[in-house]
């Protein structure tokens, strides 16, 4: 399983410190939660999420959402890995 973090009102993902992607197998894995979180934290970014990804090689699998924000709500939204 992959964790992502994803810019809420546009899709994005974050690739890297400054580069952003529309497509989860480009975005950067950040291995766990708190990393994720952290990184939103201290790079101030808002409206995020963390991005849940699993899937297998053939892009069949599911995609959980998380909000960060001033508290972590788990969203019940599941939605087809991108």
């Amino acid at each position: 399983m992959r964790t992502l973090l994803r810019h809420a009102p546009t899709g994005l993902y974050v690739q890297s410190g400054s580069a952003w992607t529309s497509q989860s197998e480009e975005a950067f894995d950040f291995k766990s939660m708190g990393r994720a979180i952290r990184f939103a934290t201290e790079a101030g970014f808002t409206k995020m999420q963390v991005a849940f990804v699993s899937g297998d090689h053939h892009g069949l699998g599911a995609t959980h959402f998380v909000s960060v924000g001033q508290s972590l709500c788990v969203r019940d939204r599941h939605s087809p890995a991108i």
